[in-house]
């Protein structure tokens, strides 16, 4: 059972969505598909005792993209704060729909991923990372920086791709294109290990212009080691890279005259 305080908090804060997101609560009934508009208007009646429940907050954010975390009670009211959030919440969504998604990870029987495990993983993840990772066919090395914000978003600063993480139940990757598209690259990491400062990861890079994928083994670090810390770390490149070979490319691409 709630408090009185932090039912008017929640009622504060749907009064305030229902005045300024939609055209009032028969509208919200009518997208959100339930069959009376009664429970809607006892969340801003101040003599009920009526709480919002979570499916409700469930159908504000798939109908209205409102982020779940304003109606916590540790999310003061306040409009511009929470004008501010929704506004950030839109835009990565919108971000988050113009990267091509890919289903090589997608396993229809894993199960779903909670809003709550997410928001958790994310958090874990949030902030600078270092990826250090072999050149193709040398020992030399790349050392990538990268930033993971509180939606997933994966921004380069010293690169002009971009990214986001896709969060599933044992085992989590981020994609990533390069702004022509030219090539998609997919980092796929346990999520057991992520609570660590440093972390190993598969890394496969597919080049769209001539479709030879590179699968490399790669660490993350919290850290920014040096070079040659990182070279001794990784070790040769030998044992941490396949390359598609050539001769096998040929032969598949001889079958599909068949």
């Amino acid at each position: 059972m709630k408090t009185k305080e932090e039912r008017e908090l929640l009622r504060n804060k749907f009064n305030f969505f229902v005045e300024n997101y939609t055209e009032g609560v028969e509208e919200i009934r009518k997208k959100i598909g339930i069959d009376s508009s009664g429970t809607l208007n006892s969340f801003r009646s101040p003599t009920l005792k009526q709480s919002i429940s979570q499916p409700y907050i469930e159908s504000f954010e798939k109908h209205y993209q409102i982020p779940t975390t304003i109606w916590e009670k540790k999310f003061p009211f306040n409009k511009e704060k929470i004008n501010r959030t929704i506004e950030r919440y839109r835009k990565e969504l919108e971000q988050k729909s113009t990267i091509p998604t890919s289903s090589i990870y997608h396993n229809p029987f894993e199960s779903i991923v909670s809003d709550k495990t997410k928001r958790k993983l994310l958090k874990i993840l949030q902030g600078r990372w270092y990826v250090y990772i072999h050149k193709e066919e040398s020992d030399d090395i790349w050392i990538v920086e990268l930033n993971i914000d509180e939606w997933g978003i994966v921004t380069y600063p010293n690169n002009n791709g971009k990214g986001f993480v896709n969060i599933r139940p044992r085992s989590s990757y981020i994609e990533k294109t390069t702004a022509l598209n030219e090539t998609t690259v997919l980092i796929r990491f346990s999520n057991k290990n992520i609570s660590y400062k440093i972390f190993y990861a598969s890394v496969n890079t597919i080049d769209m212009g001539d479709g030879k994928p590179i699968l490399n083994f790669a660490f993350f670090a919290r850290k920014e080691y040096l070079e040659e810390e990182a070279k001794e770390i990784l070790g040769s490149y030998k044992q941490s890279q396949l390359k598609l070979d050539l001769k096998f490319h040929q032969r598949v691409a001889k079958e599909h005259q068949y």
